[in-house]
């Protein structure tokens, strides 16, 4: 227990106090340490199970369990929502006043929300410095930490089999994970489960669900994989399985992800034809263009927003707001002021010039001074980030207007060469079902960065089929 509490940084611990026995028991009754162990409850399995840890071969034979799935991050407003009526409709300040009222009139479950948010810290502060490369990146999800343990406590001949959400397969948190299983060719197979109608869990009908089996031995060189079944009654049908060569998603993926696919048998050839060409950000095509995200961020640039029209005010589009080919949908997210738009651009972009990984990098002076060359000042190519692949499209793209700005859930394409026949056969490819179909391949519930730029597009040539 000490050694956990020592590991988290929650107790300074000198390794010749280990030898004293009296030390360690006085040390363990004090009562910080204990409201510290009565929080973590921490299990060690060679005490917990002498019978699989005293042999030979140490480990587990065989694992099967669904670890939790909790998110180690407690957050106020959802914490609220129960308490404040008409809460996720409030922005800004009117939320603010809210959440600080419910705070008053509730002040047993504002005690409890505090211990809440304290457990939380505690959980992650242990976890973090673990044995999970990777795994406490992004959101603290509980069960990124479990698939590694679950891997660790397996003997070198041991089985698993482990229920995930599907993001596991392809979260940039468990690449690592990822590629210690394609390495060792350790995938036996994948199950992919639609949540339709909670058949599976009593939580959100959209979460997909994947059931994995690996041999820690390895030298699987077929990949079984089947599915999306969204009822029982199709799972428990005979059904026909996909069969993938274990090294093809390291071909296909940049990160170990694993693919989605309907099991069809020419599927394989028809993808492989796809990914024949060159990747969105290939230096093959004649045009150079960047996803951007987070042009104005909900957290950085909220001090930026305003909630209501007026003049000299440029409008703030979140994904909400656009549909395929229809940059007004719905109402903008919000506005902001134009005069502080062009200065916080003007600022930014001069930044990124400096950064060799920006699509602004080295950008001639002139344009870099001239506040009407500021990407929002012409018409872009948006996309909603926020798309399942079981929706009935997944990529929504539109064409917005000049003077139109972003938030976190509308990237933009930023082309370097603000070339308008480019962006025209980029916004056609974008909009095609052939491209749709491709990224559902890939997409989960978002379509992030790494997935765009992974994408595969046809070289653009100046002939009759591509200007139309």
């Amino acid at each position: 227990d000490m050694l956990v509490l020592s590991r988290a940084g929650l107790a300074e611990i000198d390794p010749l106090f280990l030898t004293d026995e009296d030390l360690v028991a006085r040390r363990h009754r004090d009562d910080k340490a204990q409201e510290l162990l009565s929080m973590l409850k921490p299990i060690h399995f060679p005490i917990a199970f002498p019978e699989v840890f005293t042999h030979d071969v140490l480990g587990f034979g065989c694992l099967i369990g669904k670890p939790p799935w909790d998110k180690l991050m407690v957050k106020e407003d959802d914490y609220w929502l129960p308490f404040v009526p008409g809460l996720a409709k409030l922005k800004g300040n009117d939320k603010k006043k809210s959440i600080q009222q419910a705070s008053k009139n509730y002040p047993i479950e504002k005690l409890s929300l505090d211990l809440l948010t304290k457990e939380s810290k505690l959980m992650r502060t242990h976890l973090h410095p673990g044995p999970w490369p990777g795994a406490a990146k992004g959101h603290f999800d509980l069960y990124k930490m479990f698939v590694w343990r679950f891997w660790s406590l397996a003997n070198v001949d041991g089985f698993i089999g482990i229920v995930v959400p599907w993001s596991a397969l392809s979260d940039a948190a468990l690449e690592e994970w990822r590629s210690l299983l394609f390495s060792n060719r350790s995938i036996i197979g994948i199950v992919e489960l639609r949540n339709t109608k909670k058949w599976i869990f009593d939580i959100g009908s959209q979460i997909v669900v994947a059931l994995i089996s690996l041999s820690k031995k390895g030298d699987i060189l077929t990949i079984k994989q089947s599915g999306p079944f969204n009822s029982y009654e199709e799972y428990a049908q005979p059904t026909h399985f996909l069969k993938l060569p274990s090294s093809s998603f390291a071909t296909w993926t940049r990160n170990s992800s694993v693919l989605s696919f309907p099991q069809h048998p020419s599927v394989i050839n028809i993808f492989t034809k796809l990914r024949s060409h060159p990747t969105f950000d290939s230096q093959s095509h004649v045009w150079h263009a960047a996803p951007l995200y987070n042009e104005l961020s909900l957290t950085t640039d909220k001090n930026l927003f305003e909630y209501s029209d007026g003049l000299n005010k440029i409008p703030v589009l979140s994904g909400a707001s656009i549909n395929t080919w229809s940059p007004s949908w719905s109402a903008p997210f919000g506005w902001i002021d134009t005069a502080i738009a062009e200065r916080h651009f003007m600022s930014k972009r001069k930044n990124q010039s400096q950064n060799k990984r920006s699509i602004y990098f080295n950008l001639n002076k002139t344009i870099l001074e001239d506040v009407s060359t500021l990407s929002f000042k012409r018409s872009r190519i948006a996309f909603r980030k926020i798309a399942r692949r079981a929706d009935a499209r997944t990529i929504i793209p539109a064409l917005i207007p000049p003077d139109h700005l972003t938030q976190d859930g509308l990237p933009v394409l930023v082309f370097k060469d603000n070339n308008a026949d480019f962006e025209a056969y980029v916004l056609g490819i974008f909009s095609s079902v052939i491209f749709d179909w491709q990224a559902r391949r890939y997409v989960e519930l978002n379509v992030l960065s790494r997935i765009i730029c992974n994408m595969s597009i046809p070289i653009f040539h100046n002939c009759v089929l591509a200007q139309r």
